[in-house]
């Protein structure tokens, strides 16, 4: 078994941009008065699916949402991968990706429902 150190510090299952998906900026309360958003962070891990990155901002009342996280880097880890370790967190792999994601037709991690709606329309052609 491999293990290999990641150099990012540790940080839901769908890729990740920069920009917000549409519907997914999350609301606040009522009289929550917001800075912008601060850069995303680092992604926590370089391959796999399992990493996580974040941002933040500042607000002007506890209840507003402050704080947000995305999955990222979704490309699949190198064979001899088995186990992402860092920043206090470790995480499986299987075939590349981390445990729960599937490589799908693309050479990416993906969840099974998207992976199994690929496999389907294959099956359509």
């Amino acid at each position: 078994m491999l293990l290999r150190e990641t150099t990012l510090a540790p940080a839901m299952t769908t890729p990740s941009t920069d920009e917000p998906d549409e519907g997914t900026e999350p609301t606040n309360a009522p009289g929550c008065e917001c800075q912008q958003w601060s850069a995303w962070s680092d992604c926590s891990h370089q391959c796999g699916g399992c990493g996580t990155k974040s941002r933040l901002r500042s607000c002007s009342h506890k209840n507003c949402f402050s704080k947000e996280v995305r999955h990222c880097n979704f490309d699949k880890c190198p064979p001899d991968m088995t186990i992402l370790v860092g920043g206090g967190e470790f995480r499986f792999l299987f075939y590349g990706c981390c445990f729960g994601l599937v490589s799908n037709s693309v050479g990416k991690c993906a969840g099974l429902a998207e992976a199994f709606r690929e496999y389907v329309q294959s099956l359509r052609h």
